[in-house]
């Protein structure tokens, strides 16, 4: 797993999401059968990963178990790869889910697909009165009529 320091400054983490292969196993998202993966090691690369998750109030949106990549050496599936967004888009989550019927051949990686309501909310502002256009004149008239 590669990381990125921001340093300081004015980072607006509010709608984030973190995709990739992180190349960590974890009890928390691997599958139980895959016990033999989670070493001392291993697990402390996760832990460095859950910690920033949780820094940048990140959630797991890929379920947990979801097979990911074959691994060869095993020949069974284990998940490598994450998806986490910041807890403000999680409603906006549609679906994430794998694809294993789209794997490319001779591929070991299954295609994860996210689709994210990411639709702009729309402000509706009152018109404003155009004041370079008015017809002073007949401003002036209607004034003086009312404050009679």
């Amino acid at each position: 797993m590669d990381c990125i320091e921001l340093g300081p400054g004015p980072w607006d983490t509010r709608d984030t999401v973190w995709l990739g292969h992180f190349n960590v196993h974890h009890p928390m998202w691997d599958k139980n059968r895959n016990a033999l993966l989670f070493m001392w090691t291993n697990l402390d690369k996760a832990q460095h990963l859950i910690d920033t998750t949780a820094e940048f109030d990140l959630q797991m949106t890929l379920p947990k178990g979801l097979p990911i990549l074959r691994a060869v050496s095993l020949g069974n599936y284990t998940r490598r790869d994450n998806i986490f967004i910041s807890s403000s888009l999680c409603l906006a989550v549609v679906r994430c889910n794998t694809v294993p019927e789209d794997r490319p051949a001779r591929k070991a990686h299954i295609p994860i697909v996210t689709i994210i309501n990411a639709a702009p909310e729309v402000q509706t502002e009152a018109p404003r009165t155009n004041y370079r256009v008015a017809d002073w004149d007949k401003v002036r008239l209607e004034m003086a009529l009312r404050l009679e």
